[in-house]
């Protein structure tokens, strides 16, 4: 049974390391306190981080209406790489892998690339599946490296 990773502390510096130890080649994460100033170089996506308050779950808007700013080309949202979350503490892995994955002007290394096109095609509950079993689970050994000691688990 998959206990999931290790808790990793929410820092530019430790991500950078993760995606180094994913093989990735010249991407560096910068943490960015607004978006009214100039981002040095370029700019690969954004991660937002924030504590889940289990309040807000049912404040949250649920919209069910497809507008214009929505995705409806099946080629591209197949073409598209994002793995439902199914390891827990994995969120940081599977941020890194949702933007560097959809960059196509990232060099990213044996791993990545190899898991990408393993899993081209396959559904994102599929994606999720894959990386739990271990067989294509990029980041583990070096979350470990990187995370706090687990508190309360054993």
């Amino acid at each position: 049974m998959n206990k999931g990773w290790l808790e990793l502390e929410s820092d530019p510096g430790l991500f950078t390391l993760l995606v180094e130890d994913f093989g990735v080649n010249g991407v560096q994460v910068e943490e960015i306190y607004d978006l009214q100033s100039k981002c040095q170089g370029p700019v690969y996506g954004f991660i937002f981080l924030f504590k889940w308050i289990e309040e807000r779950r049912s404040r949250r808007k649920v919209s069910t209406l497809v507008d214009e700013t929505s995705v409806i080309d099946d080629d591209i949202v197949n073409n598209m790489f994002f793995a439902h979350q199914l390891i827990p503490n994995s969120c940081a892995t599977h941020a890194l892998l949702s933007v560097l994955l959809n960059c196509s002007n990232v060099d990213l290394g044996l791993t990545l690339s190899r898991m990408k096109d393993f899993t081209k095609g396959f559904s994102p509950e599929g994606r999720g599946q894959r990386m739990k079993s271990g067989r294509t689970k990029p980041g583990e050994s070096s979350w470990r490296g990187l995370a706090w000691p687990q508190q309360g688990n054993t």
